[in-house]
Parts: structure tokens; C-alpha cells; sequence
């Protein structure tokens, strides 16, 4: 039975893409993801669909496709209502925003979802955040939030965020 569920199955193919994303490997993300989010919406599973768009948006993002991002993230009909979808929708819509020259949504946007977080005391997803959050600022302050959420990732052992933040302080 659950081998042929179709939900817990998309579920497994985003968390891949995510995985993929993490590695840089954005064309192969965006192929899951397409998959995932056709099924979705044929199905009419929108909470996943809406989890598909927004691994859509972030790989979009990783290959400096802003608008296509965007696109991808006016098909979440409503604001998600579980948390992390919620954080991970808001998330790249700050940064879709920041790279697309619209500092001052981007920065509302992230730091509303910062104290979202925050207040729900749910560690990764602030590390999450901050991560966006040092994309965000001023060259220096940027960096020294990277190395704030570096320290803290490794303090709370978090190692996918620490690979993250020392990923996105290398030298362009």
C-alpha cells in the first residue's frame, strides 16, 4: 500500500530534489520537481503541488532564472499552512525578490519569516533563514551572519546547513 501511494512517493522525489539542490545539481531538481508537480495538480494534491513549486523556484534560482522563479511561485494558490513548506515558500520569495532588485520586500519578507521561526523555536528552519537572511545584506554583514550561522549550525549539528553557509561563502 504505501508503496503505491502517489503522495508519500512525491513527497520522496522532492525530498531528492532538495538533496539535488543542495549539491548544486539544479537541472536534475527541476526535473523531479516538474514531474512531481504535474502529478500533483492532475491529482489535485495542492499541498504538494505547492511543494513542488517551491523547489521549482529554488532551482530556478540557483541557475540565476529570477523570472522563472517567480513563475514558479505564482502557482502556490495560498500561503502554505504547514511550517516548513510555509518557511521554505517565504524564503524564496524573499530571495526570488532581492534578485530581481526589490531589496525591501525581500528583506520584509525574510525577516518576517526570521521571527516566525524564531517564535516557534524550530532551530533548522532559523538556521534556514539566517542562511537566506546573509544573502540578503551588505557584503560585510552578510558575511559575519554566514559566520554566525556556520558557528551555530555546527554548534547544534547541523550539518547540512554548515555545508550550505560554507558553499555560499566561497568565492564566486
Amino acid at each position: 500500500e504505501k508503496i503505491n501511494n502517489p503522495q508519500r512517493i512525491g513527497n520522496l522525489q522532492l525530498a531528492l530534489a532538495s538533496l539535488d539542490l543542495d549539491d548544486s545539481q539544479e537541472a536534475s531538481a527541476i526535473g523531479r520537481a516538474e514531474t512531481v508537480q504535474k502529478d500533483a495538480a492532475e491529482r489535485g494534491a495542492t499541498s504538494l503541488e505547492a511543494y513542488a513549486s517551491v523547489v521549482l523556484a529554488h532551482a530556478h534560482l540557483g541557475q540565476a532564472e529570477t523570472q522563472k522563479a517567480l513563475s514558479d511561485l505564482d502557482h502556490v494558490k495560498a500561503e502554505p499552512q504547514a511550517l516548513r513548506l510555509r518557511v521554505q515558500y517565504k524564503i524564496v520569495d524573499g530571495l526570488t525578490h532581492h534578485f530581481l532588485g526589490d531589496d525591501d520586500y525581500a528583506k520584509e519578507k525574510i525577516e518576517a519569516v526570521r521571527a516566525e521561526t524564531e517564535k516557534q523555536t524550530c532551530v533548522g528552519l532559523l538556521l534556514e533563514t539566517k542562511l537566506a537572511r546573509s544573502q540578503i545584506l551588505p557584503a560585510e554583514e552578510g558575511k559575519a551572519e554566514l559566520d554566525a550561522v556556520v558557528r551555530d549550525a555546527k554548534a547544534a549539528n547541523f550539518g547540512r546547513i554548515v555545508k550550505l553557509a560554507e558553499a555560499l561563502a566561497q568565492p564566486q
